[in-house]
């Protein structure tokens, strides 16, 4: 009987610690997703168009990249590829920065009029383009 009762205040008390510390579970964590708009100022034909489709549907376990909107920047080139965040918050255009090879301190807020697409972040092709790291494609489960 006192063994008995012993291993019920044993477990009475491991279940009294469990409840005060939090049960910790799996949680099904989705990835960030940034709606992208992707811009070519590398002066080279069909460049936003060719690397939109290679960044649509990338995604790991932190983010997931959306193309909505692929656009040339006409009369102007740009030197270097840079990433401009369209919300207040840089941190998914900064993430994103990081994950293609670019500097996310050179990531800048500059809010779209009448943003309907919901754009998260710009990615500006420069004559650079090149030297950017493509994430891969998601797999197929």
């Amino acid at each position: 009987m006192l063994a008995i009762v012993i291993g019920l205040i044993g477990y009475v008390g491991l279940y009294v610690v469990r409840v005060s510390r939090g049960v910790t579970k799996d949680a099904d964590v989705r990835p960030q997703v940034v709606r992208l708009q992707v811009l070519n100022g590398g002066g080279i034909v069909g460049l936003a168009d060719r690397m939109g489709r290679q960044l649509n549907g990338t995604a790991d376990e932190q983010m997931e990249i959306q193309v909505v909107d692929v656009d040339d920047i006409d009369g102007r080139r740009v030197k270097r590829t840079f990433v401009i965040s369209r919300v207040e918050k840089p941190d998914a255009a900064k993430a994103l920065a990081t994950r293609l090879g670019l500097d996310p301190s050179e990531v800048i807020y500059e809010p779209l009029e009448n943003n309907i697409r919901q754009v998260t972040a710009t990615l500006v092709l420069g004559d650079d383009y090149g030297s950017m790291r493509m994430p891969a494609k998601q797999q197929e489960k």
